[in-house]
């Protein structure tokens, strides 16, 4: 619900605003004050939030107010992400060393309107916040920190005879637990969806699957929640692997436990986004024999980011199928057969639904004791929004939604949309503020439909475009200057992209699997500095991979480098030498063509691939035939 969102989106600004970020953009630019004075703001509001939550359908007035302060809170998210791609832009982030050097190139008038105008922005939006507050004319409880958002703890039990559309998901997820073949003691993978796609129930399918148990010697399930006590969910995980009185030294005798057993552990509903905060339990968890594995169920991205060790597996909503399949199922639970004219009735209600688990559970129970056409159609015009509001794990139809043909208009407060048939340019879409746009696969996308896209959501931050068929990228893909993540995978017509690309400077993810007719990557590649993720697996007229990766020091997934077979038709080419630095990759690694290296075992040492602490497994092959699957350090 919304109240669950804007109580997220006011920790991601509160992380955010961490004070060695603040420190950072105040000795850049000087507005110090203004980001802990917006600092201070939300966290002041984060403590009436939760009785806003209890009192958010009961009243129109706080509805309205929750709203309008979710668009404040957006706004300043933005403001700070400004920040980040102005750095990012300039090459400052993170380099202390150059404050002195930057200050001087500041003195532009360029810069100094950047300057004002951010200061600008800062204090409006603190305004609008305190501006919110100050006109709210009812009372809300102030919640001291440790009680904010207390959640109904959860478990590690699941009927899977329940489940539909998860197939897909849990296999994948199963694999990354059965995969012994890694060089670190234990990997991560984080489960990352809105509230109510079923996130805590696919960890509880993969948790109790047959052939999981079989191959851990110790499981482990700890709901977190974002009330984050590192002591308690010390205590929690250790009163699940002994009976033992629990002594004051429960962190020492945490490593003593895992030492040298390989163990699944499920943290699920993690919130906290603060790097230094997962760190330290990190380090509590290391000691586990090589195999152990930790999921992790989130709703923030930011969690995800700082906690994976591979590609966090992104939950999506039901297809339309899926979703009339569970509804039906949940109306009729083993009943007797129901009346055939239900189902059409179902499937507009399912549509409704918007692919989301536990809303379509909830009206599927209502349905169940509804057994006539005309029940079902009077529930579908009169009770269908009250019953989709009660499930309080729902985003609010303004946050997120699927859109089709029948979707006749969408609030221009949307900031995540799945788009599945319907034509564009999108007639019914004036989301300006989009955040998130997944185009669903097996659709025809071109350049001419792209571009208005590109022109109109310049706040995207996640743009899915997989297998949708597209040739061409637009040039004004550099317009969307907050994305961070790029998914392009299995469009085998795309061949190249535009140069202009390489002004996405804040772009994390860019994945271009299965991209099979794809030619080359741009050569100024070196220029997106914010890269982690680069997926180029299966672009098998991708000759070579251009120099300048190397300088991607972000990077920690690569899950293929490509060298040339004829080096008089490569221009310049990256050498297997530009693996040298980037020691942070991790996960699987191919490198294609080493037949055509002049010295396989110089170029391989020269690679440093010893160093990859982090790398689970490596693929090396010569010429297309000979494929070995080494152990690092054996050619050492």
């Amino acid at each position: 619900m919304a109240e669950a969102v804007i109580f997220s989106i006011a920790e991601e600004i509160v992380a955010s605003l961490a004070p060695q970020a603040i420190e950072n953009i105040g000795k850049l630019w000087g507005d110090k004050h203004e980001l802990e004075a917006l600092r201070e703001t939300v966290s002041t509001l984060q403590a009436v939030l939760d009785d806003a939550e209890e009192q958010y359908h009961q009243s129109r007035e706080i509805k309205d107010w929750v709203d309008r302060l979710k668009g404040a809170f957006y706004d300043a998210l933005d403001v700070f992400e400004e920040y980040n791609v102005e750095a990012t832009r300039q090459g400052l982030r993170g380099d202390n060393k150059m404050f002195e050097e930057v200050r001087k190139f500041f003195s532009g008038s360029n810069q100094v309107a950047f300057i004002l105008k951010m200061s600008n922005k800062v204090r409006a939006v603190k305004k609008r916040i305190e501006t919110i507050e100050a006109n709210r004319k009812f009372q809300l409880n102030t919640l001291p920190k440790r009680e904010w958002r207390k959640r109904k703890e959860t478990h590690s039990f699941a009927c899977e005879g329940d489940i539909i559309g998860r197939d897909d998901d849990k296999e994948t997820v199963k694999k990354f637990l059965l995969n012994s073949d890694v060089k670190g003691n234990v990997s991560i993978l984080p489960i990352v969806g809105i509230g109510g796609l079923g996130k805590t129930t696919l960890a509880q399918l993969v948790y109790n699957d047959e052939m999981v148990n079989e191959h851990f010697e110790l499981k482990l399930w700890v709901c977190v929640s974002n009330v984050f006590d590192m002591e308690e969910i010390v205590k929690n995980i250790l009163a699940r692997v002994t009976k033992e009185v629990l002594n004051h030294d429960t962190l020492e005798q945490l490593r003593n436990k895992l030492r040298g057993r390989r163990y699944l552990l499920v943290l699920d509903d993690y919130w906290v986004a603060e790097r230094e905060t997962w760190v330290n339990l990190k380090q509590l968890l290391v000691e586990g024999a090589r195999g152990s594995k930790i999921l992790i169920t989130t709703r923030l991205p930011s969690v995800a980011d700082i906690t994976c060790t591979t590609t966090p597996h992104l939950l999506r909503e039901l297809s339309e199928m899926e979703s009339v399949d569970l509804l039906m199922q949940m109306a009729s639970k083993g009943e007797e057969k129901q009346d055939s004219n239900l189902r059409p009735i179902g499937e507009e209600i399912a549509r409704k639904c918007y692919g989301v688990p536990s809303v379509i559970r909830t009206v599927g129970s209502s349905l169940f004791f509804r057994k006539t056409k005309d029940e079902w159609l009077h529930f579908k015009n009169y009770k269908l929004l009250e019953e989709a509001r009660s499930e309080e794990k729902i985003m609010p139809g303004n946050e997120c939604c699927v859109v089709g043909n029948a979707t006749k208009s969408i609030d221009a407060r949307t900031r995540h949309i799945s788009v599945g048939d319907l034509p564009l340019p999108f007639p019914c879409l004036e989301a300006s503020c989009l955040r998130t746009l997944i185009l669903l696969k097996g659709r025809m996308i071109s350049e001419e439909d792209l571009h208005p896209l590109m022109q109109s959501f310049k706040k995207l931050h996640v743009l899915d475009l997989h297998d949708t068929s597209v040739k061409k990228l637009p040039r004004s893909i550099c317009e969307l200057k907050y994305l961070t993540y790029l998914d392009l995978s299995y469009n085998m017509w795309l061949n190249r992209l535009p140069d202009s690309i390489m002004e996405l400077q804040n772009l994390q993810t860019l994945n271009l699997d299965g991209c099979c007719y794809l030619k080359e990557l741009p050569r100024g590649i070196r220029k997106l500095v914010s890269l982690q993720f680069l997926g180029i697996k299966d672009c098998k007229e991708l000759s070579y991979v251009p120099c300048g990766l190397g300088q991607l020091s972000s990077l920690h997934r690569l899950n293929c480098f490509i060298l040339p077979k004829d080096k008089a038709c490569a221009k310049n080419y990256g050498k297997l030498e530009e693996l040298y630095g980037l020691n942070n990759i991790r996960g699987s690694l191919y490198i294609e063509n080493l037949g055509h290296v002049t010295d396989t075992i110089e170029e391989y040492k020269a690679a440093n691939l010893t160093g990859k602490q982090s790398l689970e497994s490596l693929e090396l092959e010569w010429g297309g035939f000979n494929i070995y699957d080494v152990v690092i350090g054996e050619m050492d």
